[in-house]
């Protein structure tokens, strides 16, 4: 965390509310139970109260939580026990979920879990995982997000694993609609080279409902504007390194030569090979 990040955090202290959004997709803040009366989320949170400093008795009955985008968590409960706790939360936007939802892709909910949050007791794992967080906010590394981001797969899918369908059925449920969150998504599946059902399916929606949203937010058609980051990024790869065509059209997804050349000088007016040659010049 930045040190800006963690000013902006505790300016809204007078107020005794946090407001922690998709603004960036993983973000870790620390407080104390004393300092704030209410986190307002508007993106997936996990919970850790630090147990360090309480007697065994209730350190042995901690639990953790993990909680959906829109939710409010209320703190009050916990001041009476654990008042001298430290509170350590890890936002993340639905993004970081994009792997762990293709990984269970062939997964049907049986019911619905609508609950806000989950709460879970703690163990050795969850212990470990909360120091590694804390070594983590101790640093001053600019891949801290990208680290955080692999750590919220790592324990959500032991939640997974050790949970089962009860957590899938909290991610799997639809909540409410984050249009940054979906911005986010799309920008993250570019050179992937999706189908529209996989799109569809990692962003909890039917294919129908996928491509209005789709419109609305990019005011396009998916298969237009991925065609499109696909050859702008074939630009790049022309402008920057010597790949041959054949081996740029595998990389954006075309498994003939023939196909993406035609595509690419549709959307340039010349043949990537023309392109290649006309950036030399502007070069020289």
């Amino acid at each position: 965390m930045t040190k800006t990040k963690v000013q902006e955090s505790y300016r809204m202290k007078k107020s005794q509310k946090i407001i922690l959004d998709c603004e960036k997709q993983v973000h870790l803040i620390r407080f104390s139970v004393k300092e704030l009366k209410t986190v307002a989320l508007k993106c997936y949170g996990l919970m850790f109260i630090d147990n360090a400093h309480l007697n065994h008795s209730v350190a042995d009955n901690v639990p953790f939580y993990l909680f959906r985008p829109n939710s409010s968590v209320f703190l009050g409960d916990l001041n009476t026990l654990y008042n001298s706790s430290n509170i350590f939360f890890l936002s993340f936007s639905s993004t970081c979920l994009t792997e762990i939802k293709l990984e269970y892709s062939n997964y049907i909910i049986k019911r619905k879990n609508m609950k806000k949050e989950l709460y879970f007791s703690t163990d050795n794992y969850s212990e470990l995982f909360l120091g590694s967080l804390k070594i983590l906010l101790s640093l001053d590394d600019s891949n801290k997000e990208f680290i955080l981001n692999y750590k919220v797969q790592e324990f959500v899918s032991y939640l997974i694993k050790t949970y089962g369908k009860e957590v899938l059925d909290f991610i799997f449920t639809n909540s409410n609609f984050e249009p940054s969150g979906f911005k986010n998504l799309m920008w993250k599946q570019v050179l992937k080279n999706h189908t529209l059902e996989e799109l569809a399916y990692i962003s909890n929606m039917s294919v129908s409902k996928f491509k209005r949203t789709f419109k609305d937010i990019f005011d396009d058609t998916p298969i237009n504007w991925f065609r499109e980051q696909n050859i702008l990024e074939s630009c790049k790869l022309l402008e920057n390194t010597k790949i041959s065509i054949s081996e740029i059209s595998e990389f954006i997804g075309y498994q003939n030569p023939s196909s993406f050349i035609k595509v690419f000088k549709k959307y340039n007016g010349i043949t990537p090979n023309e392109y290649r040659e006309r950036f030399l010049v502007k070069e020289k």
